[in-house]
């Protein structure tokens, strides 16, 4: 395939995706808060869909066809388009952000890290889960250095 046409096939997958995605987290958001900006949605959003995509990634990696561009096509689409759109950095570092500038910048911290280190955690839980997933591999750190898991 021509590569802007591929290039081009490629965004509109991302980009259904991260409407889906987008949509799902404020509807989320609508659902428990009225459409306000919460932390506790906002935190959980982000490591369900660390969790998600932790799952999505080591179960893609450990198909037989990982490498073929149909399931190239679906990590675009649910990878990076969904778990994308439904997670967010920018809202994340908005909130954080947010408590440095209302004098209470512990909280702020507290947040960020607690952030980032439930969702590595829900992540790494995420690839441990997959059915076929060997956990010998995953603690010998063979996803840090890419390799597939299988024997």
């Amino acid at each position: 395939m021509h590569p802007p046409r591929r290039l081009l096939r490629n965004a509109a997958f991302v980009l259904l995706g991260g409407i889906i995605g987008t949509f799902l987290r404020a509807g989320l958001d609508v659902a428990l808060t009225g459409g306000e900006l919460s932390t506790t949605t906002l935190l959980a959003c982000n490591v369900v869909g660390s969790l998600a995509l932790g799952f999505l990634l080591r179960a893609l990696e450990l198909s037989p066809l990982a490498a073929t561009e149909g399931l190239q096509r679906l990590r675009l689409f649910a990878g990076t388009g969904i778990i994308g759109g439904f997670t967010s950095y920018s809202s994340f570092a908005f909130v954080s952000g947010s408590f440095a500038t209302a004098a209470v910048p512990i909280a702020g911290t507290f947040y960020a890290l607690l952030t980032v280190v439930s969702g590595v955690a829900a992540a790494l839980i995420g690839t441990m889960i997959v059915p076929g997933s060997r956990r010998d591999d995953i603690r010998q750190g063979d996803i840090r250095r890419g390799g597939s898991g299988r024997a």
